[in-house]
């Protein structure tokens, strides 16, 4: 019926648009997107997190805060390189499509985030609830102290940029976790980084992309 095709034609036209969307970010990126992150970038409608212009390949604006381009959720979220039931937490939860990506990837009741702005705590809420994702854990806290509570985590993403990671969210990571931030205060590069080793011994960073 009518009816039918105009309930059906904006959910086609947002797979089409979505689809467009990641071939357009791998020619960005430069290289092809691993496929647990590509599954997650076709399933996540990012529609539901920005409302306006959702698969333009750029930062946005939303509610007054900025959105990550796709294409930098996708380079950190392959160099956090998260595996299905990792537990993880995004410092920064922002308006919530970061941690719905890695919902796909790692289970919706893996994923925990976190954001000083109270606003912010209630937008990704209330985003992530209506893209059903509502097993994802949003709390507000300061980024710097982590979620200690839930700790040890197997994967921690801090989308916020620093000269080196916060120790309390290093002392967070579990023996063979990965901490993602971008590094710098000008020209950043993304840095992945493992804790101490148990017998004291530094390890380097294991990624620079």
């Amino acid at each position: 019926t009518v009816l039918e095709d105009r309930a059906l034609r904006p959910r086609m036209d947002d797979a089409s648009l979505r689809a467009d969307m990641i071939e357009g970010l791998e020619h960005q990126i430069g290289e092809p997107i691993e496929p647990p992150v590509l599954t997650a970038l076709q399933r996540v409608p990012r529609e539901a997190f920005v409302p306006d212009a959702p698969y333009a390949n750029r930062p946005t604006e939303v509610h007054g805060t900025r959105a990550l381009s796709p294409a930098t959720v996708a380079r950190m979220i392959s160099a956090l390189a998260p595996e299905e039931g990792d537990e993880t937490l995004v410092v920064g939860a922002g308006i919530g499509y970061t941690a719905a990506i890695l919902a796909e990837i790692v289970g919706a009741r893996r994923v925990h985030a976190i954001d000083v702005d109270r606003e912010l705590v209630a937008l990704a809420r209330s985003n992530l609830a209506s893209a059903n994702y509502d097993p994802v854990l949003v709390d507000r806290r300061d980024g710097s102290e982590g979620l200690p509570e839930y700790a040890p985590f197997d994967r921690v993403l801090l989308e916020a940029a620093a000269v080196r990671p916060p120790r309390r969210l290093l002392a967070q990571l579990s023996e063979d976790g990965r901490l993602v931030f971008p590094r710098g205060t000008g020209a950043q590069t993304l840095v992945a980084v493992r804790p101490r080793r148990t017998d004291g011994a530094d390890r380097s960073p294991e990624a620079d992309r």
